[in-house]
């Protein structure tokens, strides 16, 4: 039970890197100052986690105990969702920064909560 808590923490940072990897990526393909910090709103779920992780963590179903009841549904919709739209990211950056910028930040958005 350790050992998967461990593991599920541990996913929760993947789309926080993968955020990090695309920022690069937009740069790195000619992205504006006002694009980039448009991307770089992907990170406010994160930073808001102060204040919505004690609501997060008064819910919890018996059964599954107070962590697992929300960190394994979620965790399975974001690495659903990641699989989802890999390729839709792909073809996003091949049209061209000016168009992904802001499906991207809805994207990654979602996936940091």
């Amino acid at each position: 039970a350790v050992l998967l808590l461990v593991l599920l923490y541990t996913l929760q940072g993947v789309p926080m890197g993968l955020g990090a990897a695309v920022s690069f990526m937009l740069q790195e393909r000619g992205a504006d100052y006002s694009q980039q910090a448009i991307f770089s709103l992907v990170s406010w779920p994160f930073s808001l986690k102060l204040l919505w992780a004690p609501v997060v963590d008064t819910v919890c179903l018996p059964a599954a105990g107070l962590r697992r009841s929300w960190i394994v549904p979620l965790q399975t919709i974001i690495g659903i969702a990641m699989f989802a739209t890999a390729d839709y990211s792909q073809n996003l950056l091949h049209g061209g920064v000016e168009q992904a910028v802001k499906p991207m930040t809805a994207l990654y958005f979602v996936m940091h909560f």
